[in-house]
């Protein structure tokens, strides 16, 4: 039996950095370090694709691969985001009691509002499990990845504390809204809805347009509004793939795309 030489390994390496780091960033952020765990999500987002890019140069892609790849995005992507989320979430809660006489600690209303981002794990899980059973399309794939998406929670939920005395924060530090963000993320995650792919073949303008409005956009809210700009980008993203989903594709530009194949 022939034996794959070691660099081979590398990608799997760099992989299992990236679960030790997303364990690490859950941790922290169970211990009321959320910055630190926020720096943690977004090192994982590096060695993720950092790990993807060394399979491809080194044509080191295996099930092996693919495997820790998914238990390591589950755990960076999936648990941290639930941790991080849950501990704004307590917060959130906590800030409310005062005002509101069901939110007592012994209230089923309680456990269910501070345990709800954990959902955020389960339907990473689901939607992990699906990309790795279903064919990957070649311009994108279905539902939301699960790595932007710990990308906009981390990004949001650190803005949301280091900007405690800004209106606007105040207004998302509730924790119904925060309740209704993960319902919403969660059905993201496992919806049949197209997501455009930011890996482009060509540079063509016509052919990449939503990733070139989509980088634009980016590049001005981050200038703009710097951390929460990263999660606005992250939103805009969803909202330009549900602009794609609501507008139908012409059947001039299928055919087109069809005989360009052909030849």
């Amino acid at each position: 039996m022939k034996k794959n030489p070691l660099y081979k390994q590398i990608p799997n390496f760099i992989t299992a950095l990236n679960l030790t780091a997303g364990a690490l960033s859950a941790v922290l952020a169970f211990e009321d370090r959320i910055i630190e765990a926020v720096i943690g999500v977004f090192i994982c987002a590096v060695l993720d694709f950092f790990d993807g890019f060394a399979a491809r140069i080194l044509k080191a892609k295996s099930e092996l691969g693919k495997n820790l790849d998914s238990l390591s995005d589950l755990i960076s992507f999936g648990m941290a985001p639930s941790a991080i989320l849950y501990k704004i979430q307590t917060a959130a809660v906590i800030n409310l009691q005062d005002r509101s006489f069901i939110l007592e600690e012994s209230s089923v209303l309680y456990r269910i509002l501070v345990y709800l981002p954990f959902l955020i794990t389960l339907f990473s899980a689901i939607r992990l499990a699906r990309f790795n059973t279903e064919q990957e399309e070649a311009h994108g794939f279905t539902g939301f990845s699960v790595t932007p998406n710990a990308i906009m929670i981390s990004a949001a939920s650190a803005w949301i504390l280091t900007h405690g005395d800004n209106v606007i924060a105040r207004h998302f530090m509730n924790p119904y809204i925060i309740g209704g963000w993960v319902i919403l993320i969660s059905f993201l995650l496992v919806s049949r809805l197209r997501m455009f792919s930011l890996k482009v073949k060509n540079l063509r303008f016509k052919e990449n347009l939503p990733q070139y409005i989509f980088v634009f956009l980016t590049i001005i809210l981050i200038t703009v509004f710097r951390l929460a700009g990263i999660a606005l980008s992250i939103v805009t993203y969803i909202i330009i793939c549900l602009l794609m989903n609501l507008i139908p594709v012409p059947e001039s530009d299928a055919s087109d795309t069809e005989s360009s194949t052909k030849k």
